[in-house]
């Protein structure tokens, strides 16, 4: 699941939109071209949108999108980041998952009380076993063992992509980490940080 964020690739449709159809209010762009409101917003905040208020002799004001003037494309290209850059979050059932699995019930059952509805028991124990094995699950499971914290409170950069690095770093660190070394890395939100809090601490070369 990716965060809200707007991408290049979205600030460009926008603009192509405008250029093509002229200023239009938040709701065309949602009912007519399935552009969210939030990424209109987004883009107003950065300055590459701004919202005028029309006027009109009768009836109420309307809130229209217009292009800013000035706008150029270097601008936009430092602000936003492409589509591929953007780090996908946990998912909803993929928590739900890792929090069952810390109840320790059996693995299908888990898988069950995601929210994962397979055709079959064979199937479920398949899905089950290989989303077990995916390296940003094990991450989780073993940042909850040494830190106490569940998923609601998994460091930023602990997604898909970044799992792998984690999990190696978590590997280094013994299963029963002392008090201190507990509270640093809970209070760490990002694998650099952990690290350099972890390093700080112990004095030694840990997780590269």
């Amino acid at each position: 699941m990716k965060p809200l964020v707007l991408t290049k690739e979205g600030f460009n449709r926008i603009e192509r939109i405008l250029a093509k159809h002229g200023p239009m209010s938040p709701r065309d762009f949602d009912r007519r071209f399935a552009v969210w409101r939030w990424e209109i917003e987004q883009a107003a905040e950065l300055g590459l949108v701004e919202f005028v208020v029309r006027k009109p002799p009768v009836g109420r004001p309307a809130t229209v999108v217009h292009p800013r003037k000035n706008v150029s494309k270097s601008k936009s290209t430092e602000l936003l980041l492409h589509a591929h850059e953007v780090p996908h979050e946990l998912s909803i059932r993929h928590g739900r998952f890792l929090l069952a699995l810390m109840l320790a019930p059996p693995l299908v059952r888990a898988y069950y009380q995601a929210g994962y509805r397979p055709r079959s028991y064979r199937a479920a124990r398949a899905c089950a076993s290989r989303l077990a094995k995916r390296f940003h699950i094990q991450a989780g499971l073993r940042y909850v063992h040494r830190t106490g914290r569940f998923f609601h409170a998994f460091p930023e950069d602990l997604t898909l992509r970044g799992g792998g690095a984690w999990l190696a770093f978590l590997m280094r660190l013994p299963r029963e980490p002392a008090d201190g070394l507990r509270c640093r890395l809970s209070a760490s939100r990002t694998l650099e940080e952990a690290r350099s809090l972890v390093e700080g601490s112990s004095g030694t070369f840990v997780g590269r």
